[in-house]
C-alpha cells in the first residue's frame, strides 16, 4: 500500500475501518474490477451499514465514491505500472547511439523536404 494512505490508516480510522479501506485498496491494487461493498464487508466481518458510515465520516456520499477515490489515488501512484510508462523505459533500456544517429539523420532529410524553401515540398 502506498504512503499515500498512511496518514488516513494512522491517525484517523479505528482498526475495523483500517482493514476496510485496506481491503477496498487490495482490491484495487490486483486490478479486481469494482468490488461491491458487500463483498467487501463479508470479507470484514463488517456490515454494509459500517462501511457506508466510514464513507460519509470520511467526507463522500458512499461506498461508489470512496471506492473511485482511492482507485484514482492508486492510478497516480508513481509505483503503478502504466503500459505507456513501461514502453518509454524499454526505449530508453534499448537506446542505441547508431540508431539515434539514423534516426536524426531520417527526420532531417525529411524536414529539409517539407520546408517552404524548397520547391519540391508537397505541400
Amino acid at each position: 500500500m502506498s504512503n499515500n494512505y498512511y496518514y488516513l490508516l494512522t491517525n484517523l480510522l479505528t482498526e475495523e475501518e483500517k482493514r476496510v479501506i485496506t481491503s477496498i485498496v487490495q482490491h484495487i491494487e490486483d486490478n479486481s474490477g469494482k468490488v461491491g461493498i458487500q463483498q467487501i464487508a463479508d470479507e470484514n466481518y463488517v456490515s454494509t451499514a459500517f462501511i457506508m458510515k466510514l464513507c460519509k465520516r470520511l467526507g463522500f456520499d458512499g461506498y461508489s465514491e470512496l471506492f473511485y477515490y482511492l482507485a484514482l489515488q492508486n492510478s497516480t501512484n508513481p509505483h503503478a505500472t502504466d503500459p505507456q510508462k513501461e514502453a518509454l523505459q524499454q526505449l530508453i533500456d534499448n537506446y542505441d547511439d547508431e540508431k539515434a544517429q539514423v534516426f536524426c539523420e531520417m527526420l532531417d532529410s525529411f524536414t529539409e523536404i517539407g520546408t517552404p524553401e524548397n520547391d519540391n515540398s508537397p505541400f
